[in-house]
């Protein structure tokens, strides 16, 4: 067999400029021979019908086409534009449709989820006459990573407070099988995150039976559903353990009396767009509190909390609608360590909020789940020795020899 690219590059320097026959069609003028684009793409159809079960590449043609490669490149530029003009290929206008065409069937079943997901919002809505409403609030637990800590002070917590509203504010769930940073596959675990998580949301509930629990949807559970849409490899882990699930048994919305609040459009096309769609799924509480998973939440210019960061930050604020107000960016409920960014630098925290529903004015208790100790509504924890998890040991060694 001839050596291919000594074959390209004598040829190529056989090559004259394209020309006109006797008919003035272009031709390509190799060896003495003359080519037009005819007769190259007639050449390239008979290889094809000559093996209907072969993929017809550039190096096949080489061996079986009789249209040395000068001709048809100076015809054509490239090989792929050679098969697009034999129609072997589907050229690029309408490869630009079937991938719009794709895209958009990619995304149908995205949109039914979503008409159900923001039918959940009210489902379990306790409304109460009262003028003045506690709420407990809190946000990024990601279930297995959570702090045990922060648990036994967020559960007595709410036990004391027995507030009319609990806003979990989102990323309760972690299920890393789902996110953007890579896991083993060996390791996965879908099925127990996901009934980690669900013990948290009934331990809320048992802390709380009569309070209205409000499930603000975070970038965590979203990634969940739309796994659960796509069936994809996680998701099947997930379903072989169990069985029929949709949002609201995954979530366990029915069975611990959840409210589910997500505005965001999830049939989406890229990351950017889900990202901006992320930001809708917010909840506004008795016209003077907002609850948002994002900071972005902070531009509505009224009082409120928002998540994500899993850091503690507290801003005083003020207009006219409100006058004097605070917004809280709270801290997580995430161990501080993760594979991803340094978790030394998150803290721990939920809050407490307190609303006079008639003069639009908020109070609010941020809890501060610390190291060793914490406080939260007046009361003091301290930490056992059993919930010193190995990352927060060996970061309170360190301190201790830079001391």
């Amino acid at each position: 067999m001839a050596n291919t690219k000594h074959v390209k590059t004598e040829i190529a320097s056989l090559t004259d400029k394209q020309s006109l026959n006797d008919e003035g069609v272009p031709v390509v003028i190799v060896r003495d021979e003359s080519y037009t684009a005819q007769d190259c793409t007639d050449d390239l159809k008979d290889i094809a019908k000559a093996f209907p079960d072969r993929r017809i590449t550039r190096d096949f043609y080489r061996q079986q086409g009789t249209c040395p490669e000068a001709a048809w490149t100076g015809h054509f530029g490239n090989f792929p534009e050679f098969l697009r003009q034999a129609g072997l290929e589907h050229t690029r206008q309408a490869n630009k449709i079937r991938l719009q065409t794709a895209r958009h069937a990619s995304v149908d079943e995205m949109r039914k989820i979503t008409m159900q997901r923001t039918g959940l919002d009210k489902v379990y809505a306790r409304e109460n006459n009262k003028r003045y409403k506690t709420m407990v609030a809190f946000s990024d637990l990601h279930d297995e990573e959570c702090d045990p800590f922060y648990l036994r002070m967020l559960y007595d917590t709410l036990r004391d407070v027995q507030p009319d509203v609990v806003c979990m504010n989102g990323d309760i769930f972690d299920c890393p099988e789902f996110g953007k940073y890579s896991t083993d596959p060996r390791e996965w675990d879908v099925v127990g995150r996901i009934q980690k998580g669900l013990d948290i949301v009934a331990a809320v509930r048992a802390a709380c039976p009569e309070a209205q629990i409000d499930f603000i949807e975070g970038n965590h559970e979203a990634r969940v559903v739309k796994h659960l849409v796509e069936c994809s490899e996680p998701i099947k882990h997930l379903l072989s353990g169990m069985h029929d699930f949709d949002i609201r048994k995954l979530f366990g919305l029915d069975r611990y009396e959840v409210n589910y609040i997500a505005n965001a459009d999830l049939h989406t096309f890229t990351d950017a767009q889900t990202r901006k769609e992320m930001v809708k799924n917010h909840k506004f509480y008795w016209g003077c509190i907002l609850a948002h998973h994002f900071p972005q939440g902070r531009s509505y210019g009224m009082p409120g909390f928002n998540g994500h960061h899993h850091q503690h930050i507290v801003w005083s604020e003020h207009n006219m609608s409100f006058g004097s107000y605070e917004w809280h960016q709270m801290g997580g409920g995430h161990v501080r360590e993760a594979p991803y960014c340094d978790g030394t630098k998150w803290n721990n925290g939920y809050l407490i909020a307190m609303a006079d529903a008639q003069n639009k004015s908020v109070c609010f208790d941020y809890c501060s789940v610390g190291d060793t100790h914490g406080i939260a509504a007046g009361k003091i924890y301290y930490r056992e020795e059993d919930e010193f998890y190995p990352a927060l040991k060996k970061e309170l060694d360190a301190r201790k020899d830079l001391r």
